[in-house]
């Protein structure tokens, strides 16, 4: 009887013994998936590397830094400065409400001021222009300040286009730009950036047959205004044009060539080279 338990007890052992040996082999297949799963997510090791250095950094800040720590406003801050690390002045980050405004531009609104920017000799976002009834002509801006932050973020390193994505952004709110005087003064001026439409094309006939037709940047709505504003022009009696691009900051490269073709003869407007050197022409 004794040797009937004992052999019965081995058997159930030994039934255990291969149900944990299988449990230990399922878990060991699974963790070597997951992991081969989250490093093909990351393309490689080093980027899988640099994924968990950035999340040490947020777990430090979260278990030390006295006070809150806004998580959205840090990962924002530290995608951006990825971008801005590449010393590229055309290419900058987009938070979600940065972006949401951008594509708002190019969906016929228009977020502005009332004031045009250009980047200065000293690599400085210079005030070019004012209209004196604008947000900012009220707020007391005037041509010839340099911006120095937006909202208490600080422009510099900035890309022109950031600059006014990040104007454009600030929808509807009330926010604040800190500018310099040519003497290096500070003055700090209160405004609401209000969502409206605004052609950028402005138009009418001078003396001697001439139509004149200035086009602040190239947004929405650009070139079917441009349009709309030579054909007014001919038929008034406009034999010779000037067009007025003098502190146009640029825009979009559709309203552009919308603008483009009205004026040349058929033929290729501009090409265009990606990073593996396939070209594109617009005609």
């Amino acid at each position: 009887m004794n040797k009937k338990r004992s052999g019965a007890g081995s058997a159930v052992i030994s039934k255990l013994g291969v149900f944990v040996i299988v449990c230990v082999i399922v878990m060991a297949v699974t963790a070597f998936f997951t992991y081969k799963l989250a490093v093909g997510s990351f393309s490689d090791r080093e980027a899988l590397n640099n994924a968990k250095r950035y999340a040490e950094i947020e777990k430090a800040v979260e278990e030390n830094y006295i006070g809150n720590a806004d998580k959205e406003t840090m990962r924002s801050a530290a995608s951006s400065a990825m971008i801005r690390a590449l010393g590229d002045k055309w290419s900058y980050y987009m938070t979600p409400d940065e972006y949401a405004s951008f594509k708002m531009s190019g969906a016929g609104g228009f977020a502005g001021i009332g004031m045009g920017i250009f980047v200065n000799s000293d690599g400085r976002f210079e005030i070019s222009s004012v209209e004196a009834a604008s947000v900012a002509g009220k707020a007391g801006l005037t041509a010839g300040q340099v911006i120095v932050s937006v909202d208490g973020q600080d422009v510099s390193g900035m890309s022109l286009s950031g600059l006014q994505t990040l104007i454009r952004s600030k929808m509807n709110v009330n926010f604040s730009i800190v500018a310099a005087e040519k003497n290096g003064d500070e003055v700090s001026a209160t405004l609401k950036c209000a969502d409206s439409y605004t052609s950028p094309v402005v138009y009418k006939m001078l003396k001697e047959d001439v139509g004149y037709v200035r086009i602040k940047n190239f947004e929405a709505g650009c070139g079917d205004d441009f349009k709309t504003a030579v054909e007014f022009l001919i038929s008034s009696g406009a034999v010779s044009f000037i067009f007025d691009v003098r502190d146009n900051p640029g825009g979009l490269f559709e309203e552009m060539t919308k603008a483009l073709d009205l004026l040349l003869p058929d033929g290729t407007l501009y090409s265009t080279e990606d990073r593996d050197g396939n070209r594109a022409t617009v005609s």
